[in-house]
């Protein structure tokens, strides 16, 4: 029964047809923007480089500085997750920020024309908003988290390939074959990067942007240090191995925090949900018309919304930090 009655409201509200189709074609545009051409066979490709609509895109986000802004931190994290090419990257950052501000632009403009209560259109759009850019942030984290977990290995490989060879270079070079996948390009970029002493700073800073981590911070620190003292810088680097183990364990200790507040949240929502179904059960369209009908009825909904919403978002935020 409330399967046809979802029917029958979405028959008489074609804009959330609309939008629903609209999403998915977003959020399927974003994937494939991030995976290769080799990988998804596409005959016609409606964005391509070279194109000039895709160029008129690029032009008008160079125009507007917080767009700007935006492209440039996706070109960043694209960087480190697709192994392509900064101008590849600073392509498809271009297209991302394009499909989510038009997936924003046609969420506002549908959102209008939608026969539900006037409450309830914020909540619509905030969820435009945060939807596509939660999935974004968590698709780039959990691209990421593998890189994270990695980098004490790549500290542990170059220590030992440092000792015998005192020479930075020759160690990241040596240390490219023994590193995990993860990691192994940027280095293998990193050491491209590095022909002489100009060159040599700023191929280590790039490589420090690019993984965005505080422990490779550090282990960058060091790198150049040792470069321009020339002095061995061994005990520097077990020190930081020994540091980033510790800050490992601190780590895993705030994952099992986080674990339990997300059980809780998720907890407090199923509960949310089931009491709703459970009272429509009971009563029937009493309920119903209570829910939707009324403002008191809107206004428990609409907090119920408001209190996902929220946790939801900080639940994210704090596992991305």
């Amino acid at each position: 029964m409330q399967f046809i009655e979802i029917i029958n409201y979405m028959e008489g509200n074609i804009p959330v047809l609309i939008l629903l189709a609209f999403a998915l074609i977003t959020l399927l545009s974003i994937v494939l923007s991030m995976i290769s051409p080799k990988r998804v066979k596409v005959k016609k490709r409606i964005m391509q480089q070279n194109s000039k609509f895709s160029q008129k895109i690029v032009n008008v986000i160079n125009k507007v500085s917080i767009l700007t802004k935006l492209r440039d931190f996706v070109r960043i994290q694209l960087g480190l997750i697709t192994s392509k090419s900064d101008v590849k990257n600073e392509y498809y950052a271009s297209m991302m920020v394009f499909y989510l501000g038009s997936f924003f632009i046609t969420s506002f403009i549908v959102t209008l024309f939608l026969s539900i209560p006037l409450m309830f259109k914020p909540l619509i759009l905030i969820l435009c908003i945060l939807v596509p850019h939660l999935f974004m942030v968590m698709y780039i984290k959990g691209k990421r988290k593998k890189i994270y977990n990695d980098f004490p290995e790549l500290v542990s490989v170059f220590i030992s390939k440092y000792v015998s060879t005192q020479n930075t270079k020759e160690a990241l070079r040596k240390s490219i074959p023994d590193l995990p996948y993860s990691l192994r390009y940027e280095v293998k970029r990193l050491v491209n990067s590095m022909n002489h002493a100009e060159s040599y700073f700023k191929a280590l800073d790039e490589f420090d942007t690019r993984v965005n981590y505080v422990m490779c911070t550090a282990f960058v620190a060091l790198l150049k240090a040792g470069y321009k003292t020339n002095n061995d810088i061994i005990q520097s680097l077990l020190d930081l191995e020994g540091y980033i183990s510790q800050e490992r364990l601190e780590s895993q200790r705030k994952v099992e925090e986080l674990k339990d507040k997300k059980a809780n949240i998720y907890f407090l929502i199923a509960c949310m949900v089931v009491t709703y179904f459970g009272m429509v059960n009971r009563l029937g369209d009493k309920a119903t018309n209570f829910y939707w009908h009324t403002i008191q009825g809107q206004a428990v909904v609409a907090g119920c919304i408001i209190f996902s919403i929220v946790s939801i978002t900080m639940i994210v935020v704090e596992d991305t930090l």
